[in-house]
């Protein structure tokens, strides 16, 4: 009666979650089917225990009651028709259900028309037609006894071969189950109707093995035997459906209702085995001592009023961790992901974990997740991992990611089709798009979950709804965290990239300075970044002349130091000719004015100094003045020259030249030294330079630059250096 209920309350559950759908109502209809005969049973052997004198089993009535539940085996027939996936017959032959129901039909009324031949007759009887027509009665009452006992004798053959059509009914079941399961492609169905096919199997072969084969064959099972057999069947079929509905969420029923079955059967274990318990210890009491005690049970009550809230709350824990251990419980799977993507920083490999953690959450056929990608210039797009056939792009400007980055969470394609243009709707369909699920970080649309079908033609209800929502959230974070994740690599790289292009730079760059008993010299370069745009060089020749040379090219970071190389390159190229300096600097100004772009430009001194009569002549092209302080304390500023270069190709540039004495201090600069500011945005300005470099003009280079340094850091107060600085300073010596 236990297993029989169970299985009525199991079939109403399933019904009332949704009527709607077509495996729920067979499901349900099977098991009322399926729970209609221990019902009727224990019912009959309860009354037949209760009141021996009645014989209610043996009653026609309450036997005949017994064969509605055959109905069972056409169920079942039905059922695998449907589950695990639809088989082509039925889909072909809407209503082949009917003549799968037809033979149990014409057995019923086989049953009650002619299982009591003796009843119909006396309907019939002479006393109650009258006098006038009791002859013609009793001869149709003969001829009715002879064709009523040929009927019986049919009935008789009858009811012992139908249970043959059962045993076949149970074997087409089988099979078909069988085939539908091989034939089944994904994984996560498998294994949703593993434990159903194989309680079903066996709870009807062991039925089949207790009741059915001893009626056709001479095997005899005895009735303690075959009873428990019948138990255990009716316990496993139900069995299996249950551990489906609460492990595989077989059926979509809720999480709510899965977890009730799973609490109700744990309740009426610790219940039952509480019953057994106390009936037990109560027999064991009366027998060792020889009489009942009355407050034994009340004892154990009161003990078990105690105890029975934690050991439930043990059993619902134990409960818990076997039955909801479940890789599509929303709860395992926003853990799991957490874990899992919080060591995934690869982008296709991250979403492709996604995707296979959301396909195997809500149970779809297919899945794909479309992500932002941005070019410079360019509207960003919505695109498909290269693994998915076909490509699936969306405009981030179409009114597809518009509506979804309005969304709040998923969205049915059926709710905003309307609102869709015709190519994206077209993209869509041709997909099999069902749900779509954005994915968004704050107000910026990330990317979007496309889900097409359900598995087993179910549909996504509140709970896949909200499990969605809650992993839509966690993958925003996640895709935020790749990219940064992304974003530090590219970081990394290019620092490294820089770091190898700051020793390039070095590289081109003098790394001593000329020494000679006439002058002193000592240069100093600091970029601001890593690689710098400013640039200094010396040039010393056979001829007994020293060229000195300074620019600072526009612009910072790489594409300065790119456009420095340009000029060192060129430089170096022309003064190797021993030309002029001014035909020198305008040579490299044609060079680059053809090799660079209009806004791209550098400002640029050069200066050659006769160390035999002292002659220094130079052309300046748009460079900061160098200052010529003379022993003396005179201050000059270098000026003549033209244009920056890289402007003008044909640009003309004049020179000078001055002469040099012992003790004259020449002080090249760029704007790094002069525009250093301090913590209220005043530079250093030129004339605080030139002012230091009169009081400091006894020092030599060395201790110069030190003492200049000092002092703009002092000045600045700890500001970051927001340009380039290269600083040179040549210094005639006493003996010049």
């Amino acid at each position: 009666m236990a297993v029989g209920v169970a299985l009525y309350l199991l079939g109403l559950v399933i019904l009332r979650e949704n009527p709607r759908q077509r495996i729920n109502r067979v499901t349900s209809t099977m098991l009322f089917f399926g729970g209609l005969g221990p019902l009727l049973g224990a019912f009959g052997t309860l009354v037949q225990y209760l009141y021996p004198a009645r014989d209610v089993l043996a009653t026609s009535f309450y036997f005949n009651f017994f064969y509605l539940w055959e109905f069972f085996f056409p169920q079942l027939v039905f059922f695998s028709l449907i589950f695990p996936r639809e088989h082509k017959l039925i889909r072909r032959h809407p209503r082949l259900w009917i003549w799968i129901f037809l033979p149990h039909l014409i057995h019923l009324f086989v049953v009650l028309a002619f299982s009591s031949p003796d009843k119909l007759a006396s309907l019939l009887a002479p006393r109650r037609l009258g006098s006038q027509l009791g002859p013609f009665v009793e001869a149709v009452i003969v001829l009715l006894k002879i064709v009523t006992l040929f009927f019986s004798g049919i009935y008789q053959i009858h009811i012992k071969f139908f249970s043959s059509v059962n045993l076949l009914y149970v074997v087409a079941a089988i099979v078909l189950m069988g085939r539908g399961y091989r034939d089944l492609e994904d994984p996560l169905q498998k294994r949703g109707a593993r434990p159903v096919l194989w309680g079903v199997a066996w709870g009807v072969g062991l039925y089949a093995v207790a009741i059915l084969l001893p009626v056709l064959t001479p095997l005899s099972v005895p009735p303690q035997a075959r009873s428990f057999m019948v138990v255990t069947a009716l316990f496993v079929g139900t069995g299996s459906i249950s551990w489906a509905i609460v492990r595989h969420q077989f059926l979509d029923l809720r999480t709510i209702v899965r977890q009730g079955i799973v609490y109700s059967a744990t309740t009426g274990l610790l219940l039952g085995a509480y019953l057994v318990v106390i009936r037990q210890l109560d027999n064991l009491v009366a027998r060792t001592l020889g009489l009942r005690i009355p407050y034994l049970e009340i004892a154990f009550v009161a003990i078990a009023v105690i105890f029975f809230q934690p050991m439930l709350s043990r059993m619902e824990e134990l409960s818990e961790r076997i039955f909801r251990r479940d890789p599509s419980d929303y709860r395992n799977l926003l853990r799991r992901l957490t874990h899992d993507i919080s060591s995934i920083f690869e982008i296709e490999q991250l979403q492709e974990k996604i995707t296979e953690t959301f396909r195997i959450a809500s149970f779809t056929d297919r899945m794909v997740l479309l992500l932002r990608e941005s070019k410079e210039g360019q509207p960003a797009k919505y695109i498909s991992p290269k693994s998915v056939p076909g490509e699936i792009c969306f405009n981030e400007n179409g009114p597809t990611m518009k509506l979804l980055a309005r969304a709040r969470g998923p969205t049915s394609l059926r709710e905003i089709e309307s609102h869709l243009d015709a190519e994206d709707r077209e993209k869509l369909r041709r997909w099999g798009a069902k749900l779509l699920v954005p994915v968004a970080h704050g107000e910026q649309l990330l990317g979007v979950l496309c889900l097409g079908n359900k598995l087993g033609a179910r549909r996504y209800n509140f709970e896949d709804m909200t499990m969605l929502s809650v992993l839509a959230g966690q993958t925003a974070i996640a895709l935020v965290n790749s990219q940064l994740y992304q974003e530090s690599l590219e970081k990394r790289r290019i620092e490294e990239e820089l770091a190898r292009a700051r020793d390039i730079q070095e590289s081109l760059l003098p790394k001593v300075c000329p020494k000679g008993d006439k002058f002193l010299i000592s240069a100093l370069s600091k970029p601001s970044r890593q690689v710098g745009g400013d640039y200094f060089d010396f040039i010393t020749g056979q001829d007994g002349k020293l060229g000195i040379a300074i620019g600072d090219v526009s612009g910072k970071g790489l594409p300065a130091a790119l456009l420095m190389a340009v000029l060192q390159a060129s430089f170096n190229a022309q003064a190797e000719n021993r030309l002029s300096v001014c035909e020198t600097v305008a040579r490299v100004n044609a060079h680059l004015t053809r090799v660079t772009e209009a806004d791209r430009f550098a400002t640029f001194f050069y200066g050659e100094l006769d160390l035999d009569n002292g002659n220094f002549t130079y052309s300046n092209a748009g460079h900061n003045f160098p200052i010529l302080i003379s022993a003396d304390g005179q201050v000059k500023e270098l000026t003549r020259g033209g244009l920056v270069l890289g402007v003008v190709a044909d640009t003309h540039y004049e020179e000078e030249t001055l002469l040099l004495r012992a003790g004259d201090t020449l002080f090249l600069y760029t704007d790094g030294i002069s525009e250093a500011q301090n913590l209220t945005g005043e530079e250093f300005g030129e004339e605080r330079l030139t002012r230091l470099l009169l009081e400091q003009r006894c020092l030599p280079p060395d201790g110069l630059l030190n003492q200049l340094f000092n002092q703009i850091n002092a000045f600045v107060g700890g500001q970051v250096q927001m340009d380039d600085i290269t600083v040179m300073v040549l210094q005639l010596s006493s003996s010049f």
